[in-house]
């Protein structure tokens, strides 16, 4: 009776560990290079809040995709933001990965990577630039574009979401926790009279509500 050798059953063993790994390896690499990784040159602050995150990352990433026609794209998590990705219709496939693992790719080259230019840099507001991001982020959302708004919409920071104090968020706190202005509907009905205005708090509303 033949007995199996140890050596052999365990050289057996890692090489067919080694196969898996490989495998999936192999995999994974394909499905980065599948999708391309779209990150944000905004200004300042952090996308996981309502201002950098819509005008600098999701306003200009709308952009892109409308221009560059990608299908597959990955896009860094963003927090209590993620519901506009949740948003978008079926036509683009998204992953999201954490800000560590974007970072690893780009720094890296891990997969293919393209940066936009934010749109939040105070100075520099160019309103035919974010009007066809705003189309392309309407489009990409399949809703249409409706001028009926107001002719002057004043944010309230007002609620804070708990994101916010946990570990994963990159600012402290949010909302009126962080800064907020106590007398902003006095202040509106002052300098506003006689206009169209009104105050919604953003961070209370889903995104198509916002839209």
């Amino acid at each position: 009776m033949c007995r199996k050798s140890p050596v052999a059953a365990s050289v057996r063993k890692w090489a067919n560990a080694r196969v898996v790994s490989l495998r999936v390896w192999t995999q994974r690499k394909r499905s980065y290079w599948r999708s391309t990784l779209v990150v944000s040159d905004h200004w300042d602050g952090s996308v996981q809040v309502f201002y950098h995150f819509l005008l600098g990352y999701f306003l200009p990433l709308s952009r892109w995709v409308e221009t560059s026609g990608r299908k597959h794209i990955t896009v860094r998590d963003c927090g209590p933001m993620n519901v506009w990705f949740d948003c978008i219709g079926s036509s683009l496939e998204i992953e999201r990965v954490k800000p560590g693992v974007a970072l690893h790719i780009v720094v890296g080259r891990r997969s293919r990577y393209s940066v936009v230019k934010g749109m939040d840099y105070p100075q520099k507001f160019n309103g035919r630039r974010i009007k066809q991001a705003r189309d392309a982020a309407l489009k990409l959302m399949g809703m249409e574009s409706e001028e009926t708004f107001p002719s002057i919409l004043v944010i309230d920071r007002a609620s804070s979401d708990d994101f916010h104090t946990s570990r994963e968020s990159e600012t402290e706190m949010s909302g009126a926790r962080r800064r907020s202005v106590p007398n902003l509907y006095a202040a509106c009905k002052t300098l506003l009279a006689g206009r169209d205005w009104w105050i919604v708090d953003m961070a209370s509303t889903d995104p198509r509500s916002q839209i």
